[in-house]
């Protein structure tokens, strides 16, 4: 496997939002890390950069005049395709500049023909400024390193501007291209399918949460979605198998995928002890603990609640009793008909 380092330079404002806003008062807020600083996500750099690459590839094979489509053809090798598997990634792209800060810029619609700003449009985006750099490494399991390092040259020389609105002027880049080294991959060790070995290897992993973690139960109907208890071991499976080919590449993310098997991984408390016998737990609900009702309120326990009205056999239904209403209705009758 070979890995080579690329340096991302902005050149002007790079809008990086996530859609969401903030509480002081922004629209679209930029994307950050857990600690808060700007992010640049691989998976958008690797989605912009395929299509340039797709273009450059195109191209590349025009310029030979004998219908040759073999640009193309590495082009979709290296970044996959419905019948190839992915040859290139990106790692995580860090951030190079120290404290840096993002920029925030006022936006209105106007009007057609005067230009006047339209009322209650008003909206603050903030970006990544210019000047702002960034550090990628890029890795490669193809067996044709001379092609594809100048496919990999010339598709981020055509890569110009990054971020949303790139064909409005915003997220010029410059990206420089190191060179590229040698990397020995680390083969995992032999699975029990190929040693032979009749023996599990288990690993336990603890995974702390930073930010909150989303997992809606999509199979529940309604409008409000419940929320589930703990990670999936699907959900775990797929962030850990896309973590590895980014780092070990995709033999080994595969080989991880045939042969391992994931679990879901449930919540530790806080203070973690050895020793839980003091400890209770209650799988049911606490609406199950009440006290039940009883139908007479001299047999009511103390702290017990009788039964309603129209469920007590000594009570009668509140409604009147009296034939007065009936006698009166058949006296007016009477006197209607003398």
């Amino acid at each position: 496997m070979k890995q080579c380092k690329i340096k991302i330079e902005v050149l002007a404002d790079l809008l990086l939002s996530g859609g969401e806003g903030s509480a002081l008062g922004l629209d679209r807020a930029v994307t950050r890390d857990v600690d808060g600083n700007l992010e640049l996500r691989a998976s958008h750099l690797m989605g912009v950069w395929r299509e340039a690459a797709r273009e450059w590839a195109v191209l590349a094979d025009a310029v030979q005049f004998d219908d040759s489509t073999r640009w193309r053809a590495l082009a979709d090798q290296l970044f996959g395709t419905d019948r190839h598997r992915r040859l290139m990634g990106v790692g995580q792209v860090q951030l190079a500049t120290t404290a840096a800060q993002a920029v925030a810029w006022q936006t209105t619609a106007r009007e057609a023909w005067s230009r006047r700003p339209k009322d209650d449009t008003l909206r603050a985006v903030e970006a990544v400024p210019a000047g702002t750099t960034f550090d990628a490494t890029l890795w490669s399991q193809a067996d044709d390193n001379v092609h594809v390092e100048a496919l990999v040259a010339g598709s981020l020389q055509r890569l110009t501007a990054l971020g949303g609105s790139r064909n409005r002027g915003w997220g010029r880049v410059r990206i420089e291209v190191g060179h590229w080294a040698t990397v020995e991959s680390n083969s995992p060790p032999k699975l029990i399918a190929e040693s032979g070995q009749s023996d599990l290897h288990r690993l336990r992993l603890a995974l702390r949460v930073d930010t909150p973690v989303l997992l809606t139960d999509t199979s529940v109907p309604g409008d409000l979605l419940p929320t589930a208890v703990v990670v999936p071991g699907a959900a775990l499976r797929g962030a850990v198998l896309t973590a590895l080919r980014k780092v070990a590449g995709a033999d080994v993310a595969e080989q991880a995928a045939t042969h391992a098997l994931f679990g879901d991984a449930l919540p530790v408390p806080a203070q973690a002890i050895a020793q839980l016998d003091h400890l209770e737990t209650l799988p049911v609900p606490l609406t199950l603990q009440a006290v039940k009702r009883v139908v007479n309120k001299a047999q009511a326990p103390s702290g017990g609640r009788a039964a309603p009205w129209w469920a007590e056999a000594t009570t009668g239904a509140p409604h009147v009793t009296s034939d007065s209403h009936a006698d009166r209705l058949a006296t007016a009758a009477s006197n209607d008909g003398d």
